[in-house]
């Protein structure tokens, strides 16, 4: 199985913070840290060395969302701490859902959040 894992990260996010969120999250799931394909946030975040630094730990390919296409995606319980802030229910989920099926909804730690998706082969 493929795995997409959407990142959502405030400015004081550091990539090792990143990394074990999602190293933990793996782990919880029961998932290989070597089937990430894809880490996924928004558009917004293009150019972050954070999101770099985690997808080449992954050794994944780093794919941005348009915000408008993460405002198009259904989430259960969104966040009314993003809305409020950048405009947007959900980043993490909707990334994942982006590119595949949710496996592991958010999970969050002091800066970051990250959902887990499959990817459909």
């Amino acid at each position: 199985m493929r795995l997409v894992v959407g990142v959502g990260l405030n400015s004081r996010a550091e990539a090792s913070e990143v990394v074990l969120l999602i190293a933990t999250s793996l782990e919880e799931a029961g998932l290989d840290a070597g089937a990430v394909a894809i880490v996924a946030s928004s558009e917004r975040k293009a150019g972050s060395p954070v999101l770099d630094a985690v997808a080449g730990h992954f050794g994944a390919e780093l794919r941005f969302v348009a915000d408008a296409d993460l405002r198009a995606v259904e989430i259960e319980e969104p966040s009314q701490l993003a809305l409020a802030s950048i405009g947007l229910e959900s980043v993490a989920e909707a990334a994942a859902r982006s590119f595949g099926r949710l496996v592991l909804d958010k999970r969050k730690s002091a800066n970051a959040t990250c959902a887990i998706g499959s990817i459909a082969p």
